[in-house]
């Protein structure tokens, strides 16, 4: 099974989500992560998550500087530190 595109409604509820908590979205996209969603129908990561943007994201992002998923980040300081600096 395949992944497919992102969807209107799911590329609307990303950005929103982003707006909202002032996070940054992965610079790799949100079409890899919603093609992942839609091919397992729940979060790639934490099949339990049903829904993507999931009711954890904010705290995680809060905490962790990133969601589960990593889709969402705090901003782009703490996702470069993340991938480049920090191992």
């Amino acid at each position: 099974m395949t992944g497919s595109k992102p969807t209107r409604s799911q590329v609307t509820a990303i950005i929103r989500f982003a707006i909202e908590h002032c996070c940054i979205i992965n610079p790799i996209g949100y079409g890899r992560f919603a093609e992942s969603f839609n091919m397992f129908n729940a979060c790639p990561c934490d099949k339990s998550r049903k829904a993507c943007p999931c009711p954890q994201a904010p705290t995680e992002i809060g905490q962790d500087g990133h969601c589960t998923c990593q889709l969402f980040w705090r901003d782009y300081e703490t996702y470069w530190k993340a991938k480049f600096t920090e191992g």
